[in-house]
């Protein structure tokens, strides 16, 4: 009898430990950075931590603020990022990045380890984000001016607006502003029904898209790629040198406002995605951001910028 109680005791104990293996052995999945392909020592970071950093560094390098970039490199270095050249990850991937890359985009890789289902796969992602001279960083200078007058809250001043293969998970460079809304806290007198007569404004703006390359490692040894992924970082600078309304009212010296942010497709650098194609010798590649749109005064155009969206690293020049 004591024989048969210890051996329901035991049986009952062995099922409470084995049921967590066993819950994540049925769906549950997980992922953790490691140092490299070959150490595997597994680092803290995650790669919602990694994105977090690199958006920010690309905000820091549109802003003009090397700095702080080189501080984010640093620590993005010490959380498992490491520079790869194209030469070096076309001997990892095969002969699909021969194309000559010039030296303004930055490649770098992130290996991690992904369990799902009671299986284990070795990713690896290469990040491409951009500085002067690739085609990632995009840049210029448009001036507009309004053709007819209007009042201040229904005279459009700025629109900036992304657009996305499958919808938006975040959209912090989206705005919209009229003109009193963007310069009513600048100029005394200044109303929402203040007819606006002339006004000029000229627009700096520039756009840095981030990809990602995300590639499973085969039973056989070999670097697939599974996802493509593209974000964008941009900033605007409006500078409004020219403003007249009402009765003769004016501004003699030029405002200027700033407008940045990013925006980031839905399943973005989704790494089940990626695995997800991979076993089915397929490519996923929704996750886009495709367009960044800029209007300026009375919603006339600044800017379409076209984003490259790269089918492979050595496709950016």
């Amino acid at each position: 009898m004591k024989i048969k109680k210890a051996i329901t005791l035991f049986m009952t104990l062995l099922l409470v430990t084995l049921t967590p293996m066993i819950a994540l052995g049925s769906g549950t999945s997980s992922e953790f950075i490691v140092s490299s392909s070959e150490t595997r020592n597994a680092i803290s970071a995650t790669i919602e931590d990694i994105d977090a950093l690199v958006e920010e560094r690309n905000q820091a390098y549109l802003n003009g603020d090397y700095e702080e970039v080189a501080n984010l490199t640093a620590e993005l270095r010490s959380n498992g990022m490491s520079t790869i050249s194209l030469a070096e990850l076309n001997t990892l991937t095969g002969n699909e990045n021969t194309f000559s890359s010039r030296s303004g985009t930055v490649f770098e890789t992130v290996y991690s380890t992904y369990i799902t289902a009671g299986k284990s796969y070795d990713i690896m992602r290469v990040y491409a984000t951009p500085t002067t001279g690739s085609d990632l960083y995009m840049t210029g200078v448009t001036a507009v001016k309004n053709s007819v007058s209007a009042l201040a809250n229904a005279m459009k001043f700025i629109g900036i607006t992304a657009e996305a293969a499958i919808g938006l998970a975040s959209d912090s460079i989206g705005v919209v502003q009229t003109v009193y809304g963007a310069l009513q806290s600048y100029i005394n007198a200044f109303s929402p029904t203040t007819t606006v007569t002339n006004i000029s404004s000229s627009y700096t703006w520039n756009v840095g898209e981030t990809c990602v390359f995300v590639y499973v490692k085969s039973t056989t040894g070999e670097w697939v790629m599974g996802a493509q992924y593209s974000k964008a970082t941009a900033s605007v600078t409006v500078v409004t040198p020219t403003l007249e309304y009402g009765t003769n009212g004016a501004i003699a010296s030029a405002i200027t406002k700033y407008y940045s942010g990013s925006a980031t497709p839905t399943n973005y650098n989704d790494t089940a995605k990626a695995v997800n194609a991979f076993l089915g010798a397929d490519l996923y590649d929704d996750a886009r951001i495709t367009r960044i749109v800029i209007n300026g005064i009375e919603g006339k155009t600044v800017e379409t910028v076209n984003l490259v969206n790269p089918d492979f690293p050595g496709m950016i020049n």
